[in-house]
């Protein structure tokens, strides 16, 4: 699992030929959200893929995010005063995760792997792992980047389908893309990133399944050798005095 933001009204930079009109000015993208919404997706080596949860920024729930909207109910909002995820949301998610995992585990067990934000570590959080037989897995610091699948390939295409949605809305007459907008736009940019051919793809690729780890090692730099340090006073030349008069021009 993991996390992106995306910004709401934020579409695809692109040139756009029109006739010149003084009298007339429209300027794309000047009415729209710029805020940052949260998506949390969770993939499978199997290719399987859960519905998402996303976080907006606010205080209030409303209930017209789903009815009137083309989300599917299986999806998950919340909110937080900040937009990212908190301990309370964080808590809240990994239910949502036994209840839509727990029927396809193989085995005893399941293994999440995540990244060490905070919120992913309280003794609540890991509690409940531990009771549900969730085995928990946390990336190296500074290695997602490598590491994470949908860090690898998922959320950049993602961001990318997403802008060319934002760019066809506003062509086609959204001259506002605010919340209701996102949430209409997000079902159909989902589709075209999570296939199962790409999920086990990058699971490949990010040596986690099947395992093989040189799949990252072999993409990072070799560590330098280290040199031996010079001793700075082998650098001076210094001619031992021979006689009295060459020690007093010395000194």
């Amino acid at each position: 699992m993991d996390e992106s933001g995306i910004r709401i009204g934020q579409g695809k930079k692109e040139k756009v030929l029109v006739i010149y009109n003084k009298a007339a000015r429209c300027e794309a993208g000047k009415a729209f959200s710029y805020k940052t919404v949260i998506i949390t997706e969770t993939i499978c080596a199997d290719g399987h893929v859960i519905p998402p949860l996303i976080i907006f920024k606010g205080k209030t729930y409303q209930m017209r995010w789903y009815s009137e909207t083309t989300i599917p109910n299986s999806y998950t909002i919340g909110v937080s005063d900040t937009a990212y995820t908190n301990n309370e949301i964080a808590l809240e998610w990994i239910k949502y995760f036994n209840l839509y995992t727990q029927n396809r585990t193989k085995g005893a067990y399941r293994l999440l792997i995540f990244n060490g934000h905070g919120s992913h570590k309280t003794l609540e959080f890991t509690q409940y792992c531990i009771n549900r037989k969730i085995l928990l897995a946390c990336f190296p610091s500074h290695l997602t980047h490598k590491m994470q699948p949908l860090d690898v390939v998922i959320f950049q295409p993602f961001k990318h389908w997403y802008g060319k949605a934002v760019n066809q809305a506003y062509r086609t007459g959204a001259f506002k893309i605010n919340k209701m907008e996102f949430l209409h736009l997000i079902p159909n940019v989902r589709k075209h990133i999570f296939k199962k051919v790409i999920i086990k793809a990058v699971f490949a690729e990010t040596g986690l399944y099947p395992f093989n780890p040189k799949k990252v090692l072999n993409k990072l730099p070799l560590p330098r050798k280290a040199t031996p340090e010079k001793d700075p006073m082998s650098t001076i030349n210094i001619a031992t005095p021979r006689t009295i008069r060459q020690a007093d021009d010395l000194a």
